[in-house]
């Protein structure tokens, strides 16, 4: 128990949620157990096998003092740990942690301990990251890659900057529980979401590197490639959507005037111009879904249209000049593609970001 002595292990509740696990979980739980944390609640997530592990579980939770949680049918992650902080919340109140763990083997009671130990009670989630880049461990392909392109779009488009993404380890401070309930998601997507809501919402992210652990083929793994990642990058899909019918606007009205029009700024701004009163209202409704000041909201949206079509009025004038007007479409999809990411960033982080807390 030497490396959880920092705080009373009384005070620290394991989420364990399970879907079709193997014994590897009853390992864990006893390792858990074996450093003093007798606190842990495991959801079984509506599993069609297993019976044995879970039946395991519950008798020994019925003397060690853990509680099985059970759904009746598969939920999803995110909702298996929303069960568990709201009964943590309803019927374990003043704990001062909350740590939750995968159920295939991944984390290690050292690497629990670790985070513990770096926790100095701030309003803040300690993440165990793994090293993705790690060539002394074989990292299936859809791991490596899946969290390269979160991390780049965190990191470029979001402005948050870390190394794992989609590490399931994580430290939660009690007091933030309720808040955590009420961001949106019911499967992977879930603690992305959480992630972008601490940004939001003034809960700093530490990372601390673990040991990173990944059986043969990650069998165990729960995570659909297609039907999770689309709802992880919701936001970006959405964005790209209300940007392609902003573009199909202002492309209508780019080159309807053309024949009529000489000056290429003048033919930008009004694009521009007509594209941008819906791509607002879009964005503000439906893909950041903040509900803020309008007038201020309004008033950076215009400054970033003004800063964005002027940029792209100068690049496409260049671009036709040394190229020629025969490729002004060519050199409109460019210029347009690399505004696509800058425009988001601002949006994401300076038109729509939502209210601190304090």
């Amino acid at each position: 128990m030497s490396n959880v002595q920092k705080y009373e292990t009384d005070n620290i509740i394991i989420v364990i949620p399970a879907y079709n696990p193997s014994a590897v979980l009853l390992e864990l739980i006893a390792g858990l157990q074996e450093i003093g944390i007798q606190n842990i609640v495991c959801v079984n997530d509506g599993s069609t096998s297993s019976g044995t592990v879970f039946e395991k579980i519950e008798s020994d939770f019925n003397t060690g003092g853990g509680y099985l949680l059970k759904h009746a049918v598969n939920f999803g992650r995110g909702i298996a740990l929303k069960t568990a902080f709201n009964y943590i919340l309803n019927y374990l109140p003043g704990k001062s942690i909350v740590i939750t763990m995968d159920a295939d083997g991944q984390h290690t009671v050292a690497a629990v301990e670790k985070i513990i130990q770096s926790y100095a009670g701030e309003r803040e989630i300690i993440l165990g990251a793994r090293a993705m880049s790690s060539s002394k461990v074989k990292i299936p392909l859809r791991s490596r890659f899946g969290n390269a392109v979160t991390k780049w779009v965190f990191r470029y488009l979001c402005n948050i900057h870390i190394q794992d993404t989609q590490t399931g380890l994580r430290l939660y401070p009690a007091e933030i529980l309720p808040e955590m309930l009420m961001v949106k998601g019911s499967r992977y997507e879930y603690e992305t979401n959480c992630l972008l809501y601490c940004k939001d919402n003034n809960i700093g992210l530490k990372e601390v590197e673990i040991e990173t652990i990944y059986e043969e083929g990650n069998a165990s793994s729960h995570f659909n490639p297609l039907k999770d990642s689309l709802k992880i990058y919701s936001v970006i899909i959405k964005y790209m959507c209300s940007s392609f019918l902003s573009v199909a606007i202002d492309y209508i009205i780019f080159f309807s005037i053309s024949k009529y029009v000489a000056n290429i700024f003048l033919m930008t701004y009004l694009g521009r111009f007509c594209s941008a009163v819906v791509n607002f209202m879009v964005n503000r409704k439906v893909v950041f879904k903040n509900k803020g000041n309008f007038a201020l909201q309004a008033l950076k949206y215009i400054v970033l249209l003004l800063v964005s079509g002027t940029i792209s009025a100068v690049l496409v004038q260049c671009g036709a000049t040394l190229l020629g007007k025969s490729y002004l479409v060519f050199i409109k999809i460019v210029v347009e593609l690399v505004l696509f990411f800058f425009n988001f960033y601002i949006q994401k982080n300076f038109v729509f970001v939502k209210k601190r807390s304090y």
